[in-house]
């Protein structure tokens, strides 16, 4: 086990339950939870609490993390209820930010995952998202693409020959 060092500046509750754990390209675990992020870096043999929020260009979306994924290009794409944000997650800055005026189909993104390709997918609720990070557009697909619903709150899943299951 390692220690947990919390932000400096985070008033919230001491908790990281319930978390979604990812893992980076140098191997450290990424504890996506409810109160910011935890990186347990292997090499420091410590656990750092990533808490920034607000309208900086640095900041996380939200306290609240959703869902993450790094792709291929070893960005970490996080959501949480009002978007999508890149983070760098060597330099701990955002890239870019995405959003309805972007292309997204709702500001509420239940889950995101990355295909081999390094496309991005995203559940949200009013439909599916694909982002072609090479383009830099969303594609939306919804009832009227053969969808059952467009409210997909649950999980998403990508086959290694890129087959998608919601």
């Amino acid at each position: 086990t390692y220690p947990i060092t919390w932000n400096i500046n985070y008033k919230g509750p001491k908790k990281y339950a319930p978390a979604i754990i990812r893992i980076d390209p140098d191997e450290n675990a990424w504890l996506l939870t409810q109160n910011g992020i935890f990186v347990c870096n292997k090499k420091e043999k410590k656990v750092t609490h990533i808490y920034v929020t607000g309208s900086s260009h640095d900041s996380l979306p939200s306290r609240s993390i959703e869902a993450g994924v790094f792709n291929k290009y070893n960005n970490l794409w996080l959501s949480a209820s009002n978007g999508i944000q890149v983070y760098d997650w060597k330099k701990q800055t955002v890239l870019a930010t995405h959003n309805i005026k972007f292309g997204l189909p709702s500001m509420i993104v239940k889950d995101i995952q990355a295909d081999s390709s390094g496309k991005i997918w995203a559940n949200t609720l009013a439909g599916l998202a694909l982002f072609d990070p090479q383009k830099k557009i969303w594609r939306n697909f919804n009832r009227f693409d053969g969808l059952e619903n467009d409210y997909l709150d649950w999980n998403l899943f990508i086959t290694a020959d890129n087959k998608i299951a919601i």
